[in-house]
């Protein structure tokens, strides 16, 4: 119990840094003590880690289910299952703050400021005029009948007028739907939802509103398939659901791939003006640069540029090239399925660059890493990606 309480008292430094008034909201506050009391002292001896800490948002809130997966309910609690049930954490629990904050803070004893203000601006126990409506019908069981045909009915409609963009609000409007349907807590059928739910995507689409994403790629995690800002999404499990995340990533694919031929277009030209910064992008040397390093970047790149680049570099450049090519598909089976993509543009390269080798030329020095270390290595690559 002393253990817990210096918890408490590190975890409300953290939360009072960003927020200073939250001894108004009693409701919070008598929530937050008994969430800290019952994760530290099971922390604490060992019946819980930060892993199944952060993943109660997967499972106690998101799916509507114990810890238990769907795939095996038969299966017995285990000693995290049943330390949860010890604190009365059952299918209905809620908490005060976000699972991840709470598995943030016991990982590393404090949470940073952008962690304390996102799981203050996501506590269910804190909405106000500021917190997005989603959200406030996503915890729908805290709400009155009147709050709930409010908010179904805000959601919907600006879910169909287009005022929502992220991906990550979108799946979680259409999983809230799709739950609500399934429920029979709204006017359309499950099937119905579903092709309303595509026809925003389609508007989506036509004016050019789907984000490509960042630059650096897009998450493979499984949390993004399961849950985004921390809450789980409703529904996931459903078949229409994922067939509604297919449908939006199908198209989400178009517009990230006409992206990536304008950054690699971009990126390219960085090969002749700084070809340190180039190689970064593609290696482990620095991950604030290495934006495409599990990427098929060089699928969106032209074959002839690229050589054109590369028989214009200095000795010590072509050499790096060939350093950080190598370092990139070293391990090939390890990322065939990105580097499969970018097959086509070496086999391309390749004959570019034998045509280019046979002309006379000044280059010496050049010529000889040309033939010697950089076309062994490209046709090594080749052979390699081919052979997955």
């Amino acid at each position: 119990m002393r253990q817990a309480t210096l918890d408490f008292n590190d975890l409300w430094d953290c939360l009072l840094g960003v927020n200073d008034g939250l001894l108004g909201f009693k409701e919070f506050l008598d929530k937050l003590v008994e969430d800290i009391y019952s994760l530290s002292i099971e922390y604490r001896v060992g019946n819980l880690t930060t892993e199944i800490i952060k993943d109660l948002k997967d499972t106690v809130i998101g799916a509507g289910k114990f810890l238990i997966s769907d795939d095996n309910k038969d299966a017995e609690p285990s000693d995290s299952e049943l330390a949860l049930s010890r604190h009365g954490i059952t299918i209905f629990s809620d908490f005060a703050l976000l699972p991840s904050s709470y598995a943030a803070f016991f990982a590393r004893g404090h949470l940073n400021e952008h962690e304390s203000r996102q799981g203050l601006e996501r506590s269910q126990y804190l909405s106000n005029d500021d917190t997005p409506s989603w959200q406030r019908l996503w915890y729908r069981m805290r709400l009155s009948d009147k709050e709930f045909i409010y908010f179904k009915n805000k959601v919907y409609r600006e879910f169909r007028d287009i005022k929502y963009r992220t991906q990550e609000e979108i799946f979680h409007i259409v999983g809230i739907f799709l739950d609500l349907a399934s429920e029979q807590l709204v006017t359309q059928t499950v099937q119905q939802m579903l092709k309303i739910s595509k026809s925003v995507v389609d508007v989506l689409e036509r004016r050019h509103l789907i984000d490509a994403g960042p630059r650096y790629g897009i998450s493979r995690s499984h949390y993004t398939d399961t849950a985004a800002f921390g809450l789980g999404y409703f529904a996931r499990n459903m078949p229409e659901f994922k067939e509604f995340k297919d449908y939006y990533r199908s198209r989400r694919d178009i517009v990230r791939n006409k992206a990536m031929q304008q950054w690699a277009k971009e990126w390219m030209t960085e090969l002749s003006v700084d070809p340190v910064l180039w190689i970064k992008r593609i290696t482990q040397e620095d991950n604030s640069m290495s934006w495409y390093l599990d990427q098929p970047i060089f699928k969106f790149g032209q074959p002839k540029k690229f050589t054109q680049l590369l028989l214009k570099l200095s000795p010590p450049h072509l050499l790096e090239v060939h350093s950080a090519l190598h370092s990139r598909y070293e391990f090939v089976i390890a990322h065939q399925d990105i580097f499969k993509q970018e097959l086509s543009f070496w086999i391309e390269v390749e004959k570019t660059l034998l045509i280019q080798l046979n002309f006379p030329s000044n280059m010496r020095l050049s010529r000889f890493i040309f033939k010697d270390i950089f076309m062994p290595e490209l046709r090594k690559i080749i052979v390699n990606i081919a052979g997955c």
